[in-house]
Formats: C-alpha cells, sequence, structure tokens
C-alpha cells in the first residue's frame, strides 16, 4: 500500500474546508438555536415560577380574606348574639317594672277601697245607731247634736 501525500493533503484540505464550511453554516446556526430553545425554555421555566408564586399568594391572599370573612362573621354573630340578651334584658325589666306598676296600683285601689268600704261602714253605723237612739229615746236631739254625738261614740270605737 503506497500512501500518497497529495491525497492526504487534499483528504486533510477537504476535512478542513468541510469543518469550515460545516462549522459556519451548519454548527454556528444549530447551535444559536439550541441555545435560544434553552434561553426560551428558562425563561418559560422562570414566568411559571413567578406565575405560581402569584398564584400562591393569591391563594394566602384568599385564605386571609375568608380568615377575616370568618371573624366579621364571628363578631356579628357576638355582637348580635349580645344585642338580644341585651333586648331580652330590657324587656324582663320592662315587665317587672309593669308588674309592680300594677301590684302598686292594685295595693292602693285596695287601699280606696278599704277606706271607702270603712267611711261606708261609719255611715251605716251612724245610722243604725241613730234609728235605734230615735227607739230607744222617744227625746228627739236636734238632728245636728245627735250626729256628733254619734260620730263621737264611732270615733271612739274606731280608735279602740
Amino acid at each position: 500500500m503506497r500512501i500518497e501525500i497529495g491525497q492526504i493533503i487534499s483528504q486533510i484540505l477537504s476535512f478542513l474546508i468541510m469543518y469550515w464550511v460545516l462549522n459556519r453554516y451548519g454548527w454556528q446556526p444549530l447551535l444559536k438555536v439550541l441555545n435560544d430553545r434553552r434561553e426560551k425554555i428558562k425563561e418559560e421555566f422562570k414566568i411559571i415560577e413567578e406565575e405560581k408564586q402569584a398564584a400562591q399568594r393569591f391563594k394566602e391572599h384568599y385564605h386571609e380574606k375568608v380568615n377575616e370573612l370568618n371573624d366579621q362573621v364571628q363578631s356579628t354573630l357576638h355582637d348580635a348574639k349580645e344585642k338580644g340578651q341585651a333586648i331580652a334584658f330590657e324587656i324582663e325589666q320592662s315587665a317587672h317594672m309593669q308588674a309592680r306598676k300594677i301590684l302598686q296600683k292594685a295595693q292602693e285601689d285596695a287601699q280606696n277601697e278599704l277606706v271607702k268600704a270603712k267611711k261606708q261602714l261609719k255611715n251605716d253605723i251612724v245610722n243604725l245607731a241613730m234609728e235605734a237612739t230615735k227607739k230607744i229615746v222617744p227625746l228627739s236631739l236636734d238632728q245636728n247634736k245627735q250626729n256628733e254625738l254619734i260620730t263621737e261614740f264611732v270615733n271612739q270605737v274606731e280608735l279602740k
């Protein structure tokens, strides 16, 4: 086997030219496309991560709002319960006051009726005593004197 130097040099030259052409027009654009693709994927991952963080912040914000609303609902329910209890207490106090007024009025009415009944009884006793004295004492005292005596007698009986 004979080695021909011209053929080796032409093959080396062809290889170098082919390498330069492929490198310049094949590998460089291919590497550029691959690098661009790699950068695009990095950017997309970065955007996805930012959106994931934004979603997480939104989720946390949502939970905070839900918790705030729950707190507000609990506070509103608590306030409503306290107001209801206060209203119930006021109603109860008002009912007790009205009952006391009714009882006091009934006692006053009973006292007035007692005073009226005593006066009526006193007048009945006076009239009865006058009738009895007319029958017992045939002498007739003047009407005013007779009323005074009977009233004085009844008052003395009342005091004892």
